[in-house]
């Protein structure tokens, strides 16, 4: 109990010299023949980031009868043939590779089981298969086995 009030002293009594030295230091600073300044305000603290404001602006915000032009590939099929387009397949609106998607594994609404995965259009199990190994196109050597995505483990 006496080092709990030494303590909670000691912190007392340098906020304190710290606060009366800055307002001693704040008062040598102004001359008293001078007259005061205003003092222009600071608006760097109304600015916000886009952290703490995650809503971009737009113009639709202002009208919202207007709606921005989406190219969806329902509508456009060749969006899906564009450079950067994730695949040539269009599938519930969304450009998609049907080879490679384990969501539309094949064709459109196929989805792969856990813990399959995609390869050549078709769900396979990675852990155990000898021709797609621990992924898409990893043959295992003849002989060889795949055990847990890795040939002849163990």
């Amino acid at each position: 109990m006496n080092t709990f009030t030494f303590l909670f002293i000691f912190i007392i009594v340098t906020v304190t010299l710290s606060h009366s030295s800055a307002q001693a230091k704040e008062d040598k600073d102004t001359n008293p023949n001078q007259a005061p300044q205003k003092m222009k305000p600071d608006y760097s603290y109304t600015r916000s980031s886009h952290f703490l404001n995650p809503k971009k602006h737009t113009p639709y915000d202002k009208n919202p009868n207007i709606r921005p032009r989406v190219m969806t590939c329902d509508k456009y099929p060749r969006v899906c043939h564009a450079k950067g387009s994730p695949g040539q397949d269009c599938c519930k609106k969304r450009c998609v590779n049907v080879k490679t998607d384990s969501l539309n594994c094949g064709m459109c609404g196929l989805k792969c089981r856990y813990p399959q995965i995609c390869c050549k259009g078709k769900c396979i199990n990675p852990l155990y298969d000898k021709k797609n190994c621990g992924g898409c196109h990893n043959k295992c050597t003849r002989g060889s086995i795949c055990y847990h995505g890795m040939c002849s483990y163990a």
